[in-house]
């Protein structure tokens, strides 16, 4: 599993009958992966699979003694901020602008590429 999604963040009736869908499609399975324990603690918390069956990857993020922190540019260099996933409030697209005002008023050079079109204003996620 690499994620819940928005439907297990709230509880009601889309949570219900996405409980309801995952316990029958993971009903015989021998084993369910998880990216992380939060998310294996919901499903087996609310019933959808057995803790005998789950197993945690490890792994799946930065690896920082390839990656390692290092200090922002201090000569005028432009830095450059991609963020490859969807536009969406619950996936961190808020914090990277919040990030990216607090750099650029410490007085760094920033560039962020822009979409053709896109207008902001993100929309918010139904549950």
């Amino acid at each position: 599993m690499t994620g819940l999604g928005s439907a297990f963040q709230h509880p009601g009736l889309l949570r219900r009958v996405a409980t309801c869908l995952c316990r029958i499609g993971l009903k015989r399975a021998g084993v369910v992966f998880f990216e992380n324990s939060d998310n294996r603690d919901v499903y087996c918390r609310l019933g959808i699979v057995r803790q005998d069956v789950c197993h945690v990857l490890h792994g799946a993020g930065v690896n920082l003694a390839q990656f390692p922190l290092t200090p922002y540019p201090t000569d005028g260099t432009v830095t450059r901020f991609l963020f490859i996933g969807r536009v969406m409030r619950e996936k961190g697209v808020d914090e990277l602008f919040a990030a990216m005002r607090s750099l650029r008023a410490a007085g760094q050079s920033l560039r962020a590429p822009r979409r053709r079109g896109y207008r902001g204003g993100l929309p918010r996620a139904s549950a």
